[in-house]
C-alpha cells in the first residue's frame, strides 16, 4: 500500500516540527496537516502535493513509500519496492549531526562540499550538453534549408519540358 513520508523528509530537511511546517509553508489546515504526518490521511489532493513539493523542492516519488505488509503487495522487484522505499527511522539529521564529534562533522562537511561540487559539475556538463545539441539542430536545419535552396535553384533553372 502507497504511503506518505512526508514527515521524514521534513525532518531530514532540518523542519523541526513537521506539522506546524506543513501549516505554515503549504498553508494546510490543522486536521489536514496532522493526517498527513501521523500517515492517517486517505488521500491526497494533487493541488496539495504539487503545493508540497514545490515548497520541498522534491517530486511526488520523494514523498512516498510503498508498505508491502499491507494489501495490495507486490513483488519485491516491483517497481514500487525499488522506488518507493521505506522511510529511515532516524530521518532528523539535525539531531544526529549535532551528537557528532568535531572531527567527524568537519569530515562530513568535506563530503558535502565533494557532493555539491559533483553536483555543479554534473550540471555544467548536462547544461554543456544541451548547449551541444541545440547547435547540431541548429546546423541540421541550416543543412536542410541549404539543401532545400538547391533543389529550388535546380527546378527553377531546368529547362521547360516539351
Amino acid at each position: 500500500m502507497l504511503k506518505l513520508k512526508i514527515k521524514q523528509v521534513l525532518l531530514a530537511q532540518g523542519k523541526q516540527n513537521p506539522q506546524v511546517w506543513l501549516q505554515t509553508h503549504c498553508g494546510l489546515t490543522y486536521r489536514k496537516a496532522f493526517n498527513i504526518i501521523n500517515n492517517k490521511q486517505k488521500s491526497i489532493a494533487f493541488a496539495d502535493l504539487s503545493n508540497i513539493c514545490s515548497v520541498l523542492d522534491c517530486t511526488p516519488d520523494e514523498l512516498f513509500w510503498w508498505d508491502n505488509a499491507v494489501k495490495p503487495k507486490v513483488a519485491e522487484w516491483h517497481v514500487c519496492m525499488v522506488k518507493l522505499t521505506e522511510p529511515r527511522k532516524d530521518a532528523n539529521w539535525t539531531k544526529r549531526i549535532e551528537g557528532l564529534n568535531p572531527d567527524r562533522v568537519e569530515s562530513l562537511e568535506n563530503y558535502m562540499t565533494a557532493l555539491e561540487t559533483d553536483k555543479i559539475n554534473e550540471n555544467k556538463k548536462n547544461h554543456q550538453a544541451v548547449k551541444e545539441t541545440e547547435q547540431l539542430g541548429r546546423e541540421i536545419v541550416e543543412d536542410e534549408q541549404e539543401d532545400n535552396g538547391q533543389q529550388d535553384n535546380e527546378i527553377d533553372t531546368a529547362p521547360p519540358l516539351n
